[in-house]
């Protein structure tokens, strides 16, 4: 191969792996609780297994000391952001300390969570019985627009200084 067509490869290589989508949340147990319509099934099998699942919220429920956001379940994508074009994988329930303005998460505001399951909860979705998971939650991302961030692609000579 010519030198000049592997140096372009290369660089078209590297500025694609630049611009792809970060995770938003880094550090990870290296197994992960599966999907929530496989968890609802045997909620007891996986209590205590970590998570990172993503969503649309359903609807806000502030309680006296924790509020809970039931979020429709969708897979995530490299960028752990859900991916709502896809089949949906069943309801969870977002247990947060404190109160949450249903204002900031209105009715499919796409939302990642990572936690820990903590139990389930019996109930019906009109005339359909159903289990939800309940995850206490260490970390959640609210995704805004079309969540993409701006590339951090920065060309230049000489010396940068961040404050």
């Amino acid at each position: 191969m010519r030198p000049r067509l592997v140096l372009s490869m290369l660089i078209l290589t590297a500025f694609a792996v630049g611009c792809a989508p970060q995770p938003v949340f880094r550090q990870l147990p290296v197994e992960l609780a599966p999907p929530p319509q496989v968890v609802s099934a045997e909620p007891a099998r996986h209590r205590g297994g970590e998570v990172l699942w993503g969503g649309t919220v359903v609807a806000v429920h502030n309680q006296a000391r924790h509020s809970e956001i039931e979020v429709l379940a969708y897979p995530l994508d490299r960028g752990q952001r859900p991916q709502t074009g896809h089949g949906q994988q069943g309801r969870f329930i977002a247990l947060l300390p404190g109160y949450v303005e249903a204002a900031d998460f209105p009715s499919g505001t796409a939302v990642t969570v990572t936690g820990r399951i903590t139990g389930a909860r019996e109930g019906r979705i009109g005339d359909h019985a159903y289990t939800w998971p309940e995850v206490s939650v260490r970390g959640l991302q609210r995704w805004t627009g079309d969540g993409r961030r701006p590339p951090r692609v920065h060309f230049g000579i000489g010396v940068g200084i961040r404050r």
